[in-house]
């Protein structure tokens, strides 16, 4: 099995990425190896596992800088996700224009128990982006009314970061389930 295109296309500073196959190995941004204060061959807590980390990225998007990337199987691991698959990155090309990507959209959908969203969407939807643009307006206006939106976003994360905990215990229940064959009720 050849690596995942993306890995392919992680702008290195040092180390390498992934081989074939190797597990619990990490490649920070890097400002997430600077905060962390990782450099290459230390360990990273993630998730409550442990991964050695291979490598550090020099990519110019100040988001990307500070991510953190794993082979996908520790991360559904680590997250009580075995098999499953939240997002998935697909490229189109532009020369079909929007009936095109209308006909993407629909055969993918088609597939049944999947949607399909275009990136604008799915940032327009996304909390944490949202969050991220109440910090960066606060930080620099440094108005009165920002700060206001930046703690209630600030409220929404934490709110958000404890479904995320119910979410990853459930996900843990549904393992366990699955394993013991058994199903376990789960309140709502």
């Amino acid at each position: 099995m050849a690596p995942a295109i993306l890995w392919k296309k992680v702008p290195l500073r040092e180390g390498r990425v992934p081989g074939q196959g190797e597990r619990h190995v990490a490649v920070l941004g890097e400002a997430a190896a600077a905060s962390l204060g990782k450099k290459l061959g230390d360990e990273l807590e993630l998730l409550g596992e442990t991964f050695r980390v291979i490598g550090i990225a020099n990519y110019t998007s100040i988001v990307n800088r500070g991510l953190v990337l794993v082979p996908l199987i520790d991360l559904q691991e680590a997250s009580y996700r075995t098999r499953q698959v939240t997002m998935i990155h697909v490229n189109v090309e532009r020369s079909g224009g929007p009936a095109e990507l209308s006909h993407v959209r629909s055969s993918i959908e088609a597939l049944g128990n999947v949607t399909a969203s275009t990136t604008n969407e799915v940032l327009n939807n996304d909390r944490n982006f949202s969050i991220l643009q109440a910090v960066s307006l606060a930080v620099f206006t440094h108005s009165p009314d920002d700060a206001m939106v930046l703690s209630v976003r600030l409220q929404e994360l934490a709110v958000q970061s404890l479904l995320l905990c119910v979410q990853r215990a459930r996900g843990a229940q549904a393992d366990l389930s699955r394993r013991a064959g058994a199903d376990l009720l789960c309140l709502q």
